[in-house]
């Protein structure tokens, strides 16, 4: 934690015209057509989050179930985000209904996908640090306490289908809770994709997960908010420098195939800040 914080401070003393680490920069003089945001600038970006998750996989093939089960987690989110947009419509009822059977079966197919996962858990004795057994661990714990809260989901699904619309109808609505079991799980799972990393650069990943890589595709890739981008571009920008330095030059256990992933990741970042840098 020291080394990162030391390397956050050097970040913000340190300018390069040629890596952008740090930089001032009126946010209205940000002039990036629509069409060059989307053509150039979110393709940059997801490249980037696919290669960052593409390392993990490579690093452990266990990553790689969870971050399958990401994937159907964001897609029972945004089907979720579609039954709230609908039902509040309330002259279209056979709408809504349609769209509560179209997230029971993402539920249900998320159900299958959790036990599949348990099922493909590694093996502690194939593991080969201590600290990869604790986390392991603590893995199986969110696991199984996401198949529990989705199970709830379900459970409260089939009860509606079966005693809609008659006098058996459950008045407490259950649903109300869908959205904090959702956002709930998708954090726990977050807490998972980098577990089983060695850990003297796990916390690196970890760290520009949850600052850079997340809040990227959520709110510039698939939020397509070019605004966010401009707004947290500084932040953004020292998260990611940080990563960078560290898995270039911290002397670190990472594959130098890796290595050379991260610097095309990173040259793709500076692409981006060209871009937007350049003025009008």
């Amino acid at each position: 934690m020291v080394k990162h914080l030391i390397l956050a401070l050097y970040l913000l003393s340190f300018s390069s015209s040629a890596d952008y680490n740090y930089f001032f920069f009126k946010k209205s003089q940000i002039k990036v057509p629509e069409a060059s945001f989307q053509r150039y600038i979110q393709p940059q970006l997801k490249s980037l989050v696919v290669e960052f998750f593409l390392i993990l996989k490579k690093t452990h093939p266990f990553h790689g179930e969870l971050l399958e089960l990401r994937k159907h987690l964001r897609k029972q989110k945004k089907e979720w985000y579609e039954v709230k947009r609908i039902c509040k419509i309330k002259e279209e009822p056979e709408k809504c209904e349609k769209s509560y059977k179209n997230f029971y079966t993402l539920t249900k197919d998320l159900d299958i996908i959790l036990l599949k996962t348990q099922t493909n858990f590694p093996e502690f004795s194939k593991l080969e640090f201590p600290t990869q057994k604790d986390n392991l661990l603590g893995v199986i714990s969110i696991i199984k306490k996401i198949t529990n809260e989705n199970y709830k989901m379900i459970h409260f699904l089939e009860e509606h289908f079966i005693t809609s619309r008659t006098v058996y109808e459950n008045f407490y609505h259950a649903d109300k809770q869908f959205s904090s079991i959702i956002h709930k799980n998708e954090l726990e799972l977050n807490l998972t994709y980098s577990a089983l990393l060695p850990s003297d650069y796990r916390q690196d990943f970890e760290d520009t997960f949850t600052g850079f890589i997340s809040p990227v595709e959520e709110f510039i890739i698939d939020g397509n908010n070019f605004n966010y981008l401009v707004d947290n571009l500084e932040e953004l920008n020292i998260v990611w420098n940080t990563f960078h330095m560290r898995i270039e030059k911290g002397n670190l256990s990472i594959a130098k195939q890796h290595i050379s992933l991260v610097k095309i990741m990173h040259n793709r970042w500076n692409s981006v800040l060209k871009m937007l840098l350049r003025g009008p």
